[in-house]
């Protein structure tokens, strides 16, 4: 499985231009005056969180919902975005300009990635290099894929035709359906 990988100077410069799509329709954070998106990395990949001035716990309801807006902002920029199951950030990349394969991808049990991400079958965003969750063995792995991808080319289908705007934010239930 290959993932994308950016040079400081690329991400830089994705940083850079996601960060004047924010500006336009919020605040950035300022330390302890205001509350505001902040553009970081993490593991070389750029994400976004919604920092509050006067931090009052981990993470908070506020974030969780801003974070929302931050993203589904970034897709209308044209960005792709994962939302990961373990953390109030969002991760965005540049879309690849032709995907060598599908979006979503169980990554190996072993090695880097594993290590990096925990979970015995993470499952990878491959536009961003992020995991979005993880399975306890493969079939469910792979399952958790087919579903993911069945949703994002819906998705993609629907923005194609007009019927949504490219800030769709894809919310997937990854439970098993029940029988």
């Amino acid at each position: 499985m290959q993932f994308r990988t950016l040079t400081r100077h690329q991400a830089a410069a994705v940083m850079e231009e996601a960060a004047r799509v924010l500006g336009e329709q919020f605040p950035r954070y300022v330390p302890c005056m205001r509350d505001g998106w902040l553009i970081t990395t993490r593991s070389d990949r750029p994400m976004v969180v919604w920092q509050l001035a006067k931090t009052i716990a981990a993470d908070t309801p506020q974030q969780e919902a801003k974070r929302h807006e931050l993203g589904a902002a970034l897709a209308d920029a044209g960005y792709a975005v994962t939302f990961p199951s373990w953390a109030y950030m969002v991760f965005f990349a540049d879309p690849p300009a032709a995907p060598a394969g599908p979006r979503y991808e169980v990554a190996d049990s072993s090695g880097t990635l594993a290590s990096l991400f925990g979970g015995a079958f993470p499952i990878i965003d491959s536009y961003t290099g992020v995991d979005v969750t993880s399975a306890d063995d493969r079939p469910e792995a792979e399952r958790v894929c087919l579903r993911l991808n069945q949703v994002y080319a819906e998705t993609k289908a629907r923005i194609a035709a007009g019927e949504e705007t490219g800030g769709t934010v894809m919310r997937i239930d990854l439970r098993a359906p029940e029988a």
